[in-house]
């Protein structure tokens, strides 16, 4: 977290510096993004009074983990043995896209969580057979939307006792809260249910209408996800695989495509660039940042598996990772055409111990050193 702060610090210094640098001439490279992705978000997507906000887009990594509209699509497939809480379902209205689908502003949550909470919704979706079961959605809506008419002292109406805090002029948010439910309630009955490809197709297709809003931010992933399902149904059609399949089997196949599918879109998007070291990744740039050159993580090691022979007959030609690393870093170097950002971790979290970096960092201090005579004064 501290070595994504610096670098936030730096970038913010260095724009103040050269008003001519845009977040564009900015490539952050790693060996890892997947490590660095919660610290980047936490740190570049945080709004913090007066401080600038750097734009930023990240590369290379898992959709699932850094796109929220793709982790929320997912989210939505796994519903058929979802208990429906009151927090999992309230997590749903944080992601903008879906909020905005629903007519639910940022601003309404505070009010919505507050009427969920004086209505008792606690856990399950509907009443059940009997009409019993007070904390769910179903019964928690029903005193929503009552209480718009009328309040909690001129007593029960069909079982449902009105909520006093809806009454009045919030009938519309409790309408689109409503709207919301309905829409829940239907995907989960519809996963209950086997289909056949052609008939997930259109439910897969579906439910990015039914529970998104499309838009500058939402469009190109929308499309993306979109893509990735007609080609399933494509595949499955070219088989002659004619059987009905389960939701939990669509789930774990549009799950795999979407994570095992690295996050390329982003890459040269008008931002900072956040990516993983990559062969011809390297195109040059102002400004080249590298994060987590220490000892132990480049360059990346690769364990072999037990039954690959290759290990024990090395010929001339075999591909060596760690001299793939080697490349890249000099790769690397040839891109900055301005400004060079090398970090590392220099402290143990632990016990506070120095930490050595990179072996190719050391190379590159001693060849700088060398030809200054002395030590560096650039570099610490």
């Amino acid at each position: 977290m501290r070595e994504v702060e610096v670098l936030h610090d730096y970038l913010l210094d260095l724009f103040n510096q050269d008003p001519s640098l845009t977040p564009k001439d900015v490539v952050v490279m790693m060996a890892d993004i997947n490590q660095y992705t919660p610290y980047i978000q936490a740190v570049f997507g945080q709004k913090n009074g007066d401080v600038p906000q750097i734009p930023f887009s990240l590369s290379d990594n898992k959709l699932s983990e850094s796109d929220v509209l793709v982790s929320s699509y997912l989210t939505l497939l796994g519903l058929k043995e979802s208990n429906f809480s009151a927090e999992d379902v309230l997590a749903l209205l944080d992601i903008p896209a879906m909020r905005e689908r629903f007519n639910i502003s940022l601003a309404d949550l505070p009010l919505v969580r507050e009427w969920v909470a004086d209505s008792g919704i606690r856990v399950g979706l509907q009443k059940n057979q009997d009409g019993i079961n007070f904390n769910s959605w179903q019964a928690g809506l029903e005193r929503m939307i009552l209480g718009y008419a009328m309040r909690e002292e001129q007593g029960i109406w069909q079982d449902s006792l009105g909520l006093n805090s809806s009454y009045g002029l919030k009938g519309e948010l409790a309408g689109n809260l409503s709207h919301f439910f309905t829409a829940l309630s239907a995907l989960h009955e519809t996963l209950q249910q086997a289909h056949s490809i052609e008939k997930w197709q259109e439910i897969l297709t579906a439910l990015l209408s039914d529970f998104f809003v499309q838009n500058e931010d939402t469009s190109d992933m929308i499309f993306y996800i979109q893509e990735k399902i007609n080609e399933l149904a494509e595949h499955l059609k070219t088989l002659h695989f004619n059987e009905e399949l389960q939701a939990e089997v669509i789930a774990d196949v549009i799950t795999m495509q979407l994570e095992d599918a690295p996050n390329s879109l982003k890459f040269l998007a008008g931002k900072v660039n956040f990516c993983t070291l990559l062969p011809m990744r390297s195109v040059p740039f102002k400004v080249v940042c590298l994060l987590g050159m220490n000892d132990a993580d480049y360059p990346r090691t690769q364990t072999p598996n037990s039954f690959d022979l290759m290990q024990y007959h090395y010929q001339k030609g075999d591909r060596v990772r760690r001299d793939d690393d080697r490349y890249l870093f000099l790769e690397a170097l040839l891109a900055a055409r301005d400004y060079c950002y090398i970090s590392y971790v220099g402290r143990s979290i632990t016990d506070n111990q120095a930490k050595e970096p990179s072996v190719l960092v050391s190379q590159l201090l001693d060849y700088i050193n060398q030809g200054q005579k002395g030590k560096c004064p650039y570099c610490h």
